[in-house]
């Protein structure tokens, strides 16, 4: 008798790119699309790496894989993060993004 399992299939975490907005204290957050994600969860922290999740700031929760943060301060790093909300639930954050913000 042959039983089969199905293996679990392994989690995607998203790809982040961080690059400079159209204005000063602007940046464009653009993640690698993740296959059924229904939402993508964006955070972001300033000046340090949070040592905690609870540290992480949200800046939105979107249908889209991407999405462009204004009112930051130029001259000053942050860190960017995103995860996918998918059936199964919300998947790992991808790893931190910093960037220094013109």
């Amino acid at each position: 008798m042959r039983i089969c399992t199905s293996q679990p299939t392994p989690h995607q975490k998203p790809t982040l790119a961080v690059s400079n907005g159209m204005t000063s204290g602007s940046v464009k957050l653009v993640a690698k699309a993740i296959d059924k994600a229904g939402s993508y969860i964006f955070q972001m922290a300033k000046d340090k790496l949070p040592s905690s999740d609870n540290q992480w700031l949200p800046i939105t929760t979107t249908t889209y894989s991407y999405f462009t943060v204004e009112g930051l301060s130029p001259a000053s790093y942050y860190y960017f993060r995103v995860a996918a909300v998918t059936p199964e639930g919300i998947q790992d954050f991808c790893q931190p993004v910093e960037k220094l913000v013109i």
